[in-house]
């Protein structure tokens, strides 16, 4: 994959890439990481809702920072 900030020709761009977590197009675009992102979360959200159920706030807590924050801080500084 070649990663360009100019835009490619038609001939030249590949489709996304997947690496250390972290979905890029050729144009270094997060459009596609974000989406990938944003199914993720929905999915943890509603697993700290059912945990909300059976665990205290310090357990539902501690499963926020472990599972949401970890995935929502990853790759933030890129």
């Amino acid at each position: 994959m070649l990663f360009s900030l100019r835009q490619l020709a038609e001939s030249e761009k590949e489709q996304t890439a997947k690496f250390l977590g972290v979905v890029l197009d050729p144009t270094l675009n997060w459009h596609n990481h974000i989406i990938g992102l944003k199914k993720q979360l929905s999915s943890v959200i509603y697993a700290l809702r059912r945990l909300s159920r059976e665990l205290n706030a310090d357990g539902v807590r501690q499963a926020y920072y472990g599972i949401f924050h970890a995935k929502m801080v990853y790759a933030l500084l890129v």
